[in-house]
């Protein structure tokens, strides 16, 4: 086995996943692609044979690793068999969801244990060898409509939404469950029986469709009819070798072992646990576990549901021992989102920035900058979980816990959350910060006293029906940051907040934006609303707005004359898809901004409107050109987040063709050579794509997306004017309607 992994890995990473073209080294991504799928196929094989192995198992004169390729988020098996305890249940749940016999599975265990992980490594292996044609992911809850929902967004079943009753939204999810497909239905984190025929998951005679669920007990994966497995602490061996690896060689020094090994054992074998403690000691002095020590001996027991006391003290100590303070307010803002929300970095970054969390950051930039540094320093740490697409994290649901018990009891937060809230909760007068869930029909008070109040957040379902009494903000003069999702309002009731510099609102109804210039401090305004076609000039009063986000008002297609320029301040604009103004007024008022870092916008005509002089200022932009439609999938979208991406969806090759031969300081060259995503859609017969296109490359270029493309031979025509780094950091390539391709370079 070791000479046939050798030669796999002589035979196909070193010698293929590289090309050179023209003597000039290139990145072959559709070979890089296939090796990784290739990878993870072995991987899972070698997880098989190690199971099978263990009666015969011997130590000899090393480890066999499989080697990384460059990019390996494809490899799907890599910290669950990591242990020889792991590796044989993570088999034994794939022969489980490969048993036709079988049709519910499930795993339980304590928090923190690994549950989550195993089924996300579980998703990644039948994603990639394709054993089920689609995989839907559903953190459960005890409300029905909630799981449809949420079922339905997996599924992009988008129809359920228009229908309020329970039983026909489980018609449908039923019939969309029929259509012939295998389908994977992963239900993370379940609390009880649930009521699956009422929520419309019924896979009736469908061959191959599975439940895949997660729950803290055993007695719910059997009530709820499933094939459960047991996923246990680590062995003590394993746990130490997980220890050591995050801690660092100081648990073996002499002086420091003896300690070392205590505060292991406060960490309960717990994966979770293990990694936040070991980070937030690792490659620590002597004093510095002693401390650590010291503060296990004296923690006073916190009674958390569903959180042992020795859970408690070791997420605190990983709690206490984040540096700067900065990264734990960021840590302490994430509990303000829901339970097992995707958290946009974006959204961080300004929620600290408005709640005053980040100081000595004059900009919406120099802010993003400091909250990415702050939450890979709590990556780092274990605390966070990363996202796919980079620009977001999750909170593990223990840590949450902990965080919002920390939050609610540190005098300099007193953070008040809720999940979910059903009658109007009783609030100390104390509370900074309030975050509340409103699913059904309640009454708020008519004012609320809670005086040191600084950030206000109200979510509620579309059919909870939430009405704000015009009197509610009496007293809260200490508003800064104002978040309502779903809340009918009065917008008179909001002047009464002098030093507001933060609003979101997402709300259904028509309403008098203009009210909003008394808003003077306003630096950062987020409206989505379907009503509001025209942006009033009464916005021009906004003088010290920095950030205006519009991508939500899918009505909005024009402006008054001067609305966008009198912010002079302005540093980032996000304009909807809809939006279709583009005149030599408005790209006027968009080159007077002198401070404008960031663009969202759709449809800008380069070859009528050529003075976008704004253009060449832009750290980062979502834009597309070209045409009047999007080639990007539907999912794609003007991005949420855009805070790390130069995205460009170009509808023409002419304006490609062009790049060459227009000034080398045009803003048309300037944004497609610096761009980092590329949707291209050819609409034309054109054999080479990039035949001298570019001469200085697409350096930056991580992800190109070719559509439309009838009659190409190549997509790059390579010669001696194309420069090394061209294209050096392409990582994704996708090419639709392809028909007559004869190579890629």
């Amino acid at each position: 086995m070791k000479k046939d992994l050798e030669g796999f890995l002589e035979d196909k990473i070193q010698n293929k996943a590289h090309g050179v073209c023209c003597k000039v080294p290139f990145p072959n991504c559709y070979y890089r692609f296939k090796l990784s799928r290739k990878a993870s196929k072995k991987s899972v094989d070698v997880a098989e044979l190690v199971k099978k192995g263990e009666p015969f198992k011997k130590r000899d004169d090393g480890d066999a690793h499989l080697a990384r390729l460059e990019d390996s988020r494809l490899l799907s098996v890599e910290t669950c068999v990591k242990f020889d305890s792991r590796s044989k249940i993570f088999c034994d749940i794939l022969v489980a969801l490969r048993d036709s016999n079988v049709t519910r599975v499930g795993i339980h265990g304590m928090p923190g244990v690994g549950k989550t992980t195993m089924v996300e490594e579980i998703r990644r292996a039948l994603v990639l060898n394709k054993e089920f044609e689609e995989v839907a992911v559903v953190s459960a809850t005890l409300d029905v409509k909630s799981i449809q929902r949420k079922l339905a967004s997996g599924l992009g079943l988008s129809d359920l939404d228009k229908e309020d009753d329970e039983s026909t939204r489980a018609g449908l999810l039923r019939r969309r469950l029929k259509n012939g497909k295998k389908i994977l239905i992963i239900l993370d984190d379940v609390w009880c029986k649930l009521p699956l025929a009422d929520i419309g998951i019924d896979f009736g005679d469908s061959k191959g469709c599975k439940i895949f669920m997660t729950s803290r007990e055993r007695r719910v994966c059997e009530a709820n009819k499933c094939m459960s497995f047991l996923i246990d602490i680590l062995s003590k061996e394993e746990a130490w070798s997980l220890f050591r690896e995050h801690a660092g060689n100081c648990v073996d020094y002499p002086d420091i072992s003896p300690v070392s090994e205590i505060v292991f054992n406060e960490c309960g074998r717990l994966p979770l646990i293990i990694r936040a403690v070991g980070e937030a000691l690792k490659d620590g002095d002597l004093f510095e576990w002693k401390d650590a020590q010291g503060q296990f001996e004296s923690c006073t027991p916190h009674m958390i549901a569903n959180i042992d006391d020795q859970a408690y003290k070791t997420l605190e100590l990983s709690f206490n021992k984040l540096k700067p303070e900065e990264a734990k307010s960021c840590l302490l803002l994430c509990s303000l989102f829901p339970e097992d929300a995707v958290i946009s970095i974006d959204e961080v970054s300004l929620l600290a920035k408005a709640m005053g969390f980040l100081p000595n950051t004059d900009s919406i930039e120099d802010a993003r900058n400091r909250a990415l540094s702050l939450v890979k320093t709590v990556k780092t740490s274990c605390l966070l979980q990363e996202c796919e697409d980079g620009d977001s994290v999750k909170l593990h649901d223990v840590i949450r816990d902990v965080s919002v018990h920390v939050a609610s009891e540190d005098v300099k937060y007193r953070f008040m959350l809720r999940s979910v809230v059903s009658a109007w909760p009783e609030i100390h007068e104390a509370r900074r910060a309030i975050s509340l869930r409103i699913e059904t029909t309640l009454e708020l008070p008519r004012k609320l006293e809670c005086p040191q109040l600084q950030t206000l957040m109200l979510n509620s379902s579309k059919n909870a029906n939430t009405h704000v009494p015009d009197t509610f903000f009496d007293g809260l003069e200490n508003l800064t940051v104002l978040s309502l999702r779903n809340i009918y309002i009065y917008i008179s009731s909001l002047l009464i907040l002098p030093n507001l510099l933060m609003l979101y609102m997402r709300i259904e109804d028509s309403f008098n934006l203009s009210m909003l210039k008394e808003l003077k401090k306003l630096e950062i305004l987020i409206l989505a609303c379907s009503y509001l076609h025209k942006l009033p000039l009464d916005l021009r009063e906004l003088k010290n707005l920095r950030l205006l986000d519009l991508r939500g008002c899918h009505q909005l297609w024009l402006t008054e004359d001067g609305v966008l320029s009198s912010p002079n301040h302005l540093e980032e604009l996000y304009l909807p898809s809809c939006f279709r103004c583009w005149d030599a007024a408005l790209v006027d008022e968009l080159n007077s901004l002198t401070r404008l870092t960031a663009l969202g916008a759709p449809r800008i005509d380069f070859d009528n409107l050529p003075d976008y002089q704004f253009c060449k200022k832009l750290i980062r932009y979502d834009i597309t050109v070209g045409h009047n439609y999007s080639t990007r999938s539907v999912t794609e979208g003007l991005s949420r987040h855009i805070s790390s991406t130069r995205t460009i969806d170009v509808g023409s090759i002419n304006l490609i063709y062009r790049i060459n031969l227009i000034d080398p300081r045009d803003a048309a060259k300037v944004l497609i050579e610096g761009a980092e995503k590329l949707f291209l859609t050819v609409n034309g017969t054109v054999k080479n794509l990039f035949y001298e296109s570019s001469r200085d490359g697409f350096p930056h270029l991580k992800s190109l997306e070719v559509s439309d493309c009838e009659g190409m031979e190549y997509l790059v025509k390579w010669t001696p004017l194309f420069k090394k780094r061209s294209f050096s950091k392409l990582e994704v390539l996708a090419v639709r309607l392809d028909i007559s391709l004869t190579g890629q370079w």
